[in-house]
């Protein structure tokens, strides 16, 4: 087992600095396909290492947010009687309320995209979907690219997905 490892991260890294999989394969004394299926596996890891470093950095922001809301209500509670003092923390508080809610994505617009005549979008095709200010572009390949027009009530948010990732990522 020990072998696999240190054969998954070798390839990694010699695909990393541009070699070609037969050359990986040469190197590390196995076929084209076992360089192709070493480096695509130590791939898979390195991205389900860095999704759970996201997730667990999103938990702690959240907790972190969650206990300034704690303290601020404690100051809100304290200066009942000063209304400039209260009213200045319940600005606070509604910003990190509002940071909270970006955060865990409770204010995302959802867009429902459909292909022709309403049916179903071929998914393995579309490979980023870019929401900005009144327009939708699927890039469909990387040489199509689709753009549909969004009502007036959308939100004027720029908002990357990327398909083909699996991920979803804000674009400022």
């Amino acid at each position: 087992m020990q072998l696999a490892e240190t054969r998954k991260r070798d390839a990694l890294e010699l695909r990393l600095r541009g070699h070609s999989y037969m050359d990986i394969g040469e190197q590390l004394g196995i076929t084209l396909e076992g360089a192709r299926q070493c480096v695509k596996k130590a791939l898979a890891e390195v991205r389900e290492q860095a999704a759970e470093s996201a997730i667990e950095v999103r938990e702690q922001e959240a907790a972190r947010l969650d206990r300034m809301l704690l303290r601020l209500e404690t100051l809100l509670e304290q200066s009942a009687d000063d209304v400039t003092a209260a009213l200045a923390i319940q600005d606070r508080m509604l910003r990190v309320q509002d940071r909270r809610a970006k955060l865990l994505g409770l204010d995302l617009q959802r867009v429902e995209l459909t292909g022709a005549n309403g049916g179903a979008i071929q998914i393995a095709a579309i490979q980023r979907v870019i929401v900005d200010p009144g327009h939708v572009v699927v890039d469909v390949t990387p040489q199509k690219k689709e753009t549909l027009e969004l009502p007036d009530n959308i939100s004027n948010a720029v908002e990357t997905f990327d398909c083909m990732e699996s991920s979803y990522e804000p674009v400022e």
